[in-house]
């Protein structure tokens, strides 16, 4: 019977250990859940467990001791490595027990640090604005020292990360120096800035002392560095202050309508400082000089009178070269009045009028062009001729070019009228009619209008007057 108990035995001990198989459990204390300082450091927490575990670490600066383990109580060592960095960082490690997983984070701080373009800066006396370039990963606030709050004046508030600080730098009215201190401060880091102002030094700068205008009106800025109240002068009548704003002084400066240079001064002035600074302002005169507006006139041929204008800064004298022009009346130097008489002669003709100042010796002229008067003249003014004439020639003066025609169909003219002494030649038609009949010649151009008639009699002229004639038409 003996041999038969302990396979039993061994039968049912197997049996009840598949009906009492342990459910998995896992439980993780003691890590740290607060954001770990940027020097990192060691941990210690526990891992409990029904079964065996693993766990995985995703960040190169996590270390854990230990990363497998069996059921039952553990103690774990995590070691998180310095920040060097300006940025904070996470990661995670993660655990597994049979099919349970469980995540927990780490988050560590970034390394404080904070930049300054520049830890110091100098002014004048005259002050100005003072800025400040700063990058910080952490909060700090501004700090004027004690001494210095009443001329060193924050125009921004204070700041996270990079940002610009505004103050104002109050002017030094002190003959002597000095230097004031600025702190960023944080919690754990401290900059420090430094302000030097040098001593009150008086002082009246003009870069440009000498100005050379022309003659005519400027307006003239000069530009003033000076710390200290100002009185201004102007020496010459033809010099005057108009304003003066953000150390820019406007005057006026008028024309100079003389033929000769001038110098005027403006003196700056400080009493209180015992300065004084000039300024000459050269100016040339106004050139001499004779301007005829209208320097060319065409007249017609009859009497006539014309004006000229003239703008002028010296005195005039007129030159004619022609009897035929005079001059009759002149209001001051800018308006004269001059009478032409009439051309009676065949030819266009010209002269010319001198304006003239011997003193500078200028000598201006215009042109005057006259017309002639065109007039055409025949030999006679009515020419008479037989029924069986066939040519003709007129005999005539000219004093002009012409075009030629006529209302007679039984005329053919054979030219046209040339300046001068010439004749006109005409070719004629045989009267077949025994009354006479009469046709008229016309010369012209556009402007111009000169008749004369030629008469031719019939077969059987009567020796009737005119009236007895063919009348045509023109």
């Amino acid at each position: 019977m003996r041999k038969f108990i302990i396979p039993l035995l061994v039968l049912l001990f197997s049996g009840c250990q598949g009906l009492l198989q342990v459910k998995p459990e896992m439980e993780i204390s003691g890590y740290p859940t607060e954001t770990v300082n940027a020097e990192g450091g060691t941990y210690r927490f526990t891992i409990k467990t029904t079964h065996s575990w693993t766990a995985t670490v995703s960040a190169p600066w996590i270390e854990l001791d230990c990363t497998s383990g069996d059921a039952g109580t553990a103690e774990l060592t995590l070691l998180i490595f310095s920040n060097d960095y300006h940025e904070e960082r996470s990661s995670e490690i993660q655990f597994f027990c049979e099919d349970l997983s469980e995540v927990i984070s780490i988050r560590q701080m970034q390394d404080d640090y904070m930049e300054l373009t520049t830890d110091n800066a100098t002014f004048d006396s005259d002050g100005g604005e003072l800025v400040i370039d700063a990058m910080a990963n952490f909060d700090y606030e501004i700090i004027i020292e004690d001494g210095a709050k009443d001329w060193i004046v924050p125009q921004t508030t204070r700041s996270l990360n990079s940002e610009s600080h505004h103050f104002l730098v109050s002017a030094n009215t002190a003959t002597s120096g000095r230097e004031g201190k600025i702190y960023l401060k944080g919690a754990q880091q401290e900059r420090t800035f430094t302000v030097s102002q040098s001593a009150f030094v008086p002082r009246i700068n003009i870069e440009q002392t000498e100005y050379y205008l022309a003659s005519y009106d400027h307006s003239l800025r000069i530009e003033v560095d000076s710390n200290c109240e100002i009185d201004v002068h102007c020496i010459s009548d033809w010099i005057h202050e108009l304003d003066n704003h953000d150390g820019f002084y406007d005057f006026r400066i008028r024309n100079n309508d003389e033929c000769k240079d001038r110098e005027g001064i403006i003196i700056f002035t400080s009493t209180a400082h015992n300065l004084k600074v000039m300024v000459h302002v050269f100016q040339e005169g106004d050139k001499p000089y004779i301007n005829i507006l209208h320097a060319d006139f065409n007249l017609p041929a009859t009497e006539n009178t014309f004006k000229v204008n003239v703008d002028s800064n010296v005195e005039i004298q007129i030159l004619l070269e022609d009897y035929w022009i005079e001059l009759i009346d002149q209001k001051n130097i800018y308006q004269y009045t001059f009478k032409v008489q009439e051309n009676n002669t065949e030819y266009e003709r010209i002269t010319h009028i001198g304006f003239i100042n011997n003193e500078y010796n200028i000598r201006e002229w215009l042109t005057v062009r006259q017309e002639y008067i065109k007039q055409f003249t025949p030999s006679q003014e009515v020419y008479t001729t037989d029924y069986l004439s066939k040519k003709m020639t007129i005999d005539y003066h000219s004093t002009s070019s012409f075009n030629v025609r006529t209302n007679a169909e039984w005329i053919e003219i054979n030219n046209s009228i040339v300046r001068g002494n010439s004749k006109l030649y005409l070719s004629l038609q045989e009267n077949k009619e025994n009354t006479a009949r009469e046709a008229v010649i016309e010369v012209y151009d556009a402007e111009h209008r000169f008749q004369f008639s030629v008469i031719q009699n019939g077969k059987t002229s009567n020796g009737g007057d005119i009236d007895d004639m063919e009348h045509i038409e023109w």
